[in-house]
């Protein structure tokens, strides 16, 4: 992303793709895309998928980002800060998206009571 230049926003992958017509598809209220966490300042981090009225952050996690030893610590490190600012995490694998869709509509649906 330095390479990109000061503000870039990363591109949606194909798997917050995925989980995000899940949740279109299943009714569910639009989350904020690329929500830049305050926990997280003075860096530039972002989580994928953020309701910030509920205080709920969604991360949709592939083998190929989130299954290295740098990025598996790093994503630990991240949830803790988040659940001491008062925010809750849910993440989901390529498996979940694709092959239980409804387990993640359920997960969805219960952090966040409508």
């Amino acid at each position: 992303m330095a390479d990109r230049g000061g503000g870039a926003v990363p591109e949606v992958s194909a798997l917050e793709e995925r989980l995000i017509e899940l949740i279109d598809r299943a009714g569910l209220p639009p989350a904020s895309r690329e929500f830049r966490a305050p926990w997280l300042a003075p860096s530039d981090g972002r989580v994928d998928l953020a309701y910030e009225e509920r205080h709920l952050v969604i991360e949709a996690d592939s083998r190929r980002w989130h299954m290295l030893a740098d990025a598996f610590l790093t994503d630990r490190e991240r949830d803790n800060r988040a659940q001491l600012a008062g925010w809750r995490v849910l993440r989901f694998t390529w498996w979940d998206i694709e092959e239980r869709p409804e387990y993640v509509v359920s997960m969805i649906r219960e952090a966040l009571p409508l």
